[in-house]
């Protein structure tokens, strides 16, 4: 079965800040920051995203990985 999911994501925000709203929201409150930090730069660089990482998600035209 599948189930159709929307994840939001916040334009004003960019996609640093995006991934550490969501890690905050998702992740155990039993993780440190620092940790639910970490999580967020390997995920960043997982997904190819390094060179538009603090970039406003509004403003994203064209990112490498894209």
């Amino acid at each position: 079965m599948f189930y159709a999911q929307d994840d939001v994501v916040m334009g004003t925000l960019t996609v640093r800040e995006n991934l550490m709203f969501s890690a905050n929201l998702r992740l155990p409150a039993s993780l440190s920051q620092k940790e639910k930090r970490h999580r967020v730069e390997e995920t960043i660089q997982e997904l190819g995203l390094t060179s538009c990482a603090d970039t406003k998600v509004s403003h994203i035209i064209k990112c490498d990985s894209w």
